[in-house]
């Protein structure tokens, strides 16, 4: 509104002719002072300045927020004044000691502005110290901004104040310049990629008149309108953050091209046809830095954004990520490779003399490499199976370059190389049918029983909750003893092979109480049955001891021979 005011007037005295040439331009100058200034002083107003701490879209201590609207009007008054006195020098020619002196105590303005925002963030930061005895109200990564604002204004104070005293008041002029546009870059960046972020997740979400078109017209499942809106989001952040970047090297200008040629003047090395500079290791460091700090962003992104809205289960999610990460590194490197200056040819022979050292050493890093690049395309094991490898039994928690993680019962951690599980028996409990089947044997005395201990184990397998009905549990007579007894085995499913344990105890104790409860025998209720075989002088031995080894047997003696 300020804005427009003043445009409003400047036009009106345009059209009444009372502007001359000069005047206009100056009348321009003051347009867009003001226009910056009324930036200022809303940008911190929205962002640190609210009164109510719910309105604030970064979290500052109250004390902060109160210092922070007469700052901005200072901010934007000197930076105001200092972008017309700048503008009238050059459209009134003003001679070159006026222009020097001018630009001397606008730096100079400016790096007192420096130090009054430096005096705010330090004062506010030792009163919450004094009052609470630690920052309490500052996270991790708003103080480690914080930190890095500071470092940035103490060294334009000292760019600034020692390009001053050393005569260099234009250098000054343009450093005290660019840390204010950068700045008010950053936070116009942050306010738009808060608002883009919100508006798009506000159009896709379920409901909303886009979200209700995409999914009843287009005929567009929810999860995925939801990817949509997250990418697009992503989308438009990467192209703000661009334009930001943009805006952020322009007044620059051509000094970059004239820095970057002198660079480029450096002595170089020269390895054949591979010339390496210190240009080009600098870019290829910052090509790989950079790549690198990309391919991390995305993977969060991913992890974060993206793939909790699909309806792919842990394992592909998992595949899909560390598919995209090792795809992203590779391109990194080769992205950085071809920024030092090396060709296809170049890149070729290196990787020639790698596989030499491959062939050498390297052998079995390269195969349990290549084995988990096999084990995210073809996925027999993925993140969250419960597998049994060698005897050992555990879920796998993670799929790494070199090795496989599997949690186990105890909570220990087994290091697999993936070599192994291509290579080498890997029995996976959860893959295909992830039920699991639970096995009961039980045994009781009497053979007059079987049909009525049938019974009674059969309605505990189906009277349990765990125990799925398709495929419905069964029981079978699976042998008899020379004693009389009969043996059963039961089966029964469950919905995990994790729930085995568990409900194999729950079923056996079930069993045990119905057939206790319906005064069956089984073995081992009435203590220990011994069957000793007939045999010369049998009888006499039994006759004279029988009844003293029953009761030493804790059970009864059962002979072949009835006598």
């Amino acid at each position: 509104m300020p804005g427009i005011a003043v445009l409003a007037v400047r036009l009106g005295l345009r059209w009444a002719g009372l502007l001359s040439a000069k005047a206009t331009e100056l009348g321009d100058a003051v347009v867009v002072a003001v226009v910056w200034g009324a930036v200022i002083v809303n940008l911190t107003r929205q962002l640190v300045g609210a009164r109510q701490p719910g309105d604030r879209l970064i979290a500052v201590s109250p004390a902060l927020a109160a210092r922070a609207s007469s700052l901005a009007w200072i901010i934007a008054t000197i930076t105001g004044i200092g972008f017309v006195v700048s503008r009238t020098n050059s459209v009134i020619g003003a001679s070159l000691a006026a222009t020097v002196a001018a630009n001397c105590v606008i730096a100079l303005a400016y790096a007192a502005v420096f130090g009054l925002i430096l005096s705010a963030l330090g004062d506010d930061r030792a009163k919450d110290t004094d009052e609470q005895g630690s920052e309490a109200h500052d996270a991790p990564v708003r103080g480690a901004v914080v930190t890095l604002i500071a470092l940035a204004l103490t060294a334009a104070i000292v760019v600034t104040v020692g390009a001053v005293l050393g005569g260099f008041t234009t250098l000054a002029f343009l450093v005290a310049n660019q840390v204010f546009w950068i700045g008010v870059l950053v936070a116009l960046t942050y306010l738009v990629l808060r608002f883009a972020d919100d508006a798009l997740a506000e159009l896709f979400r379920p409901g909303h008149r886009l979200a209700h078109f995409l999914t009843a017209v287009v005929n567009l499942g929810q999860p995925t309108v939801d990817q949509i809106g997250v990418v697009a989001s992503a989308v438009i952040q990467v192209l703000v953050v661009l334009g930001a970047v943009s805006l952020a090297l322009t007044p620059f200008g051509r000094n970059g091209d004239v820095v970057g040629a002198r660079f480029a003047g450096a002595s170089a090395i020269r390895l054949g046809s591979l010339v390496v500079s210190p240009r080009s290791m600098a870019i290829a460091v910052g090509c790989l830095l950079l790549g690198l700090g990309l391919v991390h962003i995305v993977d969060r992104w991913l992890a974060r954004r993206f793939l909790p809205v699909t309806r792919w289960d842990a394992g592909v999610r998992n595949s899909v990520a560390t598919g995209i990460r090792y795809l992203g590194i590779a391109l990194v490197l080769l992205w950085a490779l071809t920024a030092a200056g090396l060709g296809f040819g170049q890149i070729a022979l290196i990787a020639s003399a790698l596989s030499v050292g491959i062939g050498f050493g390297l052998q079995q890093i390269v195969q349990n490499f290549v084995s988990g690049i096999i084990l995210l395309i073809e996925r027999p094991i993925k993140v969250g199976d419960l597998v049994n490898v060698g005897g050992i039994e555990g879920d796998v928690r993670n799929i790494r370059v070199r090795a496989t993680e599997i949690l186990q019962p105890d909570r220990t951690t087994l290091i697999v190389p993936n070599s192994d599980l291509i290579t080498k028996p890997v029995q996976n409990k959860t893959l295909g049918d992830p039920r699991g089947r639970v096995q009961l044997a039980l045994s009781i005395d009497a053979a007059t029983d079987a049909a009525r201990a049938l019974e009674l184990i059969a309605g505990v397998l189906h009277a349990d909750a765990a125990v799925l009905a398709d495929p419905a549990p069964s029981v079978y007579i699976d042998s008899l003893t020379p004693g009389g007894s009969v043996n059963f085995v039961a089966f029964a499913y469950v919905a995990s092979p994790r729930d085995i344990l568990r409900v194999r105890s729950a079923l056996y104790l079930a069993a045990i109480m119905a057939l206790i409860n319906a005064g069956v025998r089984f073995v081992g209720a009435a203590g220990q049955v011994v069957i000793v075989e007939p045999g010369a002088g049998l009888r006499e031995l039994t006759a004279d001891f029988g009844e003293r080894l029953t009761a030493r047997a804790g059970g009864s003696v059962v002979a072949s021979d009835p006598d």
